[in-house]
């Protein structure tokens, strides 16, 4: 398994592209979550998500902190796709 100092940032938007490639909806993860789908939301619009609620978010996802950094090799968050 990963390492967690290599995670002490995990953002919104890898948790998004996570829980998209998943097939999730926002309001499937926060029900599960316990909060309200506008609470997720705000989540995947953070810069740095608490470390545990990335966790809480990937087990929700069946995603493991090794998916994290497979997402992170093969889509970087520096790389925008422009819509066509």
């Amino acid at each position: 398994m990963a390492r967690l100092h290599k995670y002490e940032s995990v953002s919104g938007e890898e948790l998004r592209r996570l829980r998209n490639l998943k097939g999730f909806k926002q309001e499937t993860v926060a029900i599960k979550l316990g909060i309200s789908r506008q609470a997720y939301s705000k989540t995947e619009l953070r810069h740095n998500v608490n470390i545990q609620r990335a966790i809480q978010v990937l087990a929700i996802l069946d995603c493991t902190l090794n998916d994290l950094e497979n997402l992170r090799a093969f889509l970087p968050l520096n790389v925008h796709h422009q819509p066509q």
